[in-house]
């Protein structure tokens, strides 16, 4: 997003606090839509594809998803991305090689605590017939590096 000017950061802050109907049919119109993304879960269906572009380092925003298990958001995230994530092969993280980056992400999400969007992503994996007999498979490794 540009830079807002004091104007526009007094709008949007206050903007929550007028009535619901005033803000839909009067004002909105004069509002760009990507200032609506995180106000409710309509919105963020809506407008989210706005967001991917503006987002320089987008990993690090999805971590930070994760970390905070904002698990709407990362649900979304998934679903757009999941046969990106399966094709992702060889993922480096702390000395440990994961399969693919589904698996990177569950380590993750096992990691920082996020319950949450551990438990979407194994339901979807579920769901795609991918998580059949996950005791068994071999999906990560631990990397020693010799000096």
């Amino acid at each position: 997003m540009s830079k807002k000017t004091n104007r526009e950061k007094f709008v949007i802050e206050y903007i929550n606090y007028l009535p619901e109907d005033m803000v839909d049919y009067e004002i909105r119109e004069y509002i760009p839509e990507e200032y609506f993304i995180f106000t409710n879960k309509e919105y963020y269906n809506k407008f989210h594809h706005l967001l991917k572009p503006r987002i320089q380092k987008y990993e690090q925003y999805l971590n930070n998803i994760v970390k905070r298990d904002y698990y709407f958001i990362f649900a979304t995230i998934m679903k757009e991305n999941i046969d990106v994530w399966l094709k992702m092969k060889d993922i480096i993280y702390k000395n440990t090689s994961y399969l693919n980056y589904v698996y990177y992400m569950i380590d993750y999400c096992n990691e920082h605590e996020s319950v949450e969007c551990r438990n979407i992503l194994i339901k979807y994996l579920k769901e795609l017939g991918l998580c059949q007999n996950q005791h068994k498979k071999n999906v990560s490794r631990s990397i020693v590096w010799k000096k």
